[in-house]
């Protein structure tokens, strides 16, 4: 199979943090991650100040859905060491572009 390669650049919501790195092109990586929906886990990212941007009924204006899946080459070089394992079975994981969220999930 051959990709393409693209250059890319991202940055965080407020533009505070700016990265540029190199990614294969494919029209689809996987199946659909679902965003994350209503439930008791909002209140726990609000009570620590953990904001996310694929929140089913997120205010922010960014774009929810995903586009770009990031592998633990670059991944790994965003890590700030912020780590919060949350009741809801979750762990968040500070990056310089944001919070993410990994674990079992209720809502699949």
């Amino acid at each position: 199979m051959s990709y393409k390669n693209y250059v890319i650049q991202l940055c965080n919501v407020d533009n505070s943090y700016k990265c540029k790195f190199e990614v294969l092109g494919q029209n689809c990586i996987c199946s659909e991650v679902k965003q994350i929906p209503s439930g008791p886990w909002l209140k726990e990212f609000e009570m620590h100040g953990i904001k996310l941007t694929d929140l089913e009924n997120s205010t922010l204006k960014v774009d929810k859905e995903i586009k770009l899946l990031i592998g633990a080459d670059v991944g790994g070089k965003l890590f700030t060491g912020k780590i919060i394992p949350l009741k809801s079975n979750l762990t968040a994981v500070h990056t310089r572009l944001g919070w993410t969220v990994m674990g079992k999930t209720f809502w699949q």
